[in-house]
């Protein structure tokens, strides 16, 4: 099925399934971690990530639907299965709630977070070869390496720890019923709209 062909409460439905289904990885990834199983732990972690990016999609195109905005089908299917593209959208959500947060509170250190984001994106190909890596013997420098040689205990954590932080910022998304998640959307579009309006006006 296509996401062309799916209905407002289908695409809620399956933002609060895309969520669950990323818990529940993470909840994997700490057993995982909990026996030193850092390469996989790495692994499942990347594949919460992938699954949870699925919620700004969906909720994006939800935002469209209600608005009457148009919208690139042909581009939203591609992110919607595409690995790299949903880990690039899922920290570009992070960067727009980290920004959110600083516009509404002036904390400084927002901004080393909102940087580290950027790094994120400049190096996808990197973080797509450490989930290759962390499951698969790779060749580096003319040797086999094995994934436990490779992901050590600190990549794993740090990575665990981005998947915790997006899932804590998604969980507003998800929560509540079908007219609360509209709700947000339609609040989403009013502050874009107002934006929009004072820029132009200044």
């Amino acid at each position: 099925m296509k996401l062309e062909n799916i209905g407002k409460a289908n695409l809620i439905d399956g933002m609060k399934k895309s969520y669950s289904n990323a818990e529940e990885l993470l909840n994997e990834v700490y057993l995982l971690q909990t026996n030193q199983k850092w390469a996989r732990a790495y692994a499942l972690c990347q594949l919460s990530i992938e699954e949870m990016a699925k919620v700004p999609l969906l909720f994006d195109l939800l935002i469209n639907k209600i608005n009457g905005y148009p919208i690139d089908y042909k581009q939203m299917n591609r992110k919607f299965k595409d690995h790299s593209l949903k880990t690039i959208l899922s920290i570009e959500t992070e960067i727009a709630f980290f920004k959110l947060y600083k516009q509404q509170s002036g904390a400084e250190w927002v901004d080393g977070a909102i940087k580290k984001g950027e790094e994120f994106i400049n190096n996808i190909e990197e973080l797509n070869d450490f989930k290759n890596e962390s499951l698969y013997v790779t060749i580096k420098g003319n040797k086999f390496q094995s994934p436990n040689v490779i992901i050590d205990e600190e990549k794993s954590q740090s990575n665990y720890g981005n998947a915790l932080l997006r899932k804590i910022m998604f969980k507003k998304l998800v929560e509540g019923s079908e007219n609360n998640i509209e709700e947000i959307a339609r609040m989403i579009k009013e502050n874009y709209e107002n934006d929009n309006v004072n820029v132009e006006s200044s």
